[in-house]
């Protein structure tokens, strides 16, 4: 996944980035290094209340794909406007992230 020409972004279960590929760190402008093992959201706002956060989560973790417009902003504070596409992860039919 390192070398698709998409952000690549996987979350665990308890909001840790797993997967950070290079399309990821040149759009949000923090590289592997600086992001796994982060917590996503202590990083980067998502632009959505938490009344949203808590439905699109409730939504993918039922294994429905999530889509929609975020407004966040890269490390350096610089807005980023974005389409998303949010898909679950199971483990052996376990919720494992996103």
């Amino acid at each position: 996944m390192g070398h698709l020409p998409v952000a690549v972004v996987g979350v665990d279960v308890d909001g840790v980035v797993r997967v950070w590929n290079e399309a990821a760190a040149s759009l949000y402008g923090c590289s592997v290094d600086g992001i796994i093992v982060s917590v996503f959201t202590d990083l980067f706002e998502t632009g959505l209340d938490d009344e949203a956060v808590t439905a699109l989560v409730e939504q993918v973790e039922r294994g429905d794909l999530w889509e929609g417009e975020i407004c966040t902003a890269r490390l350096d504070g610089s807005r980023l406007d974005l389409h998303a596409v949010i898909a679950p992860v199971f483990d052996g039919g376990v919720f494992a992230g996103f």
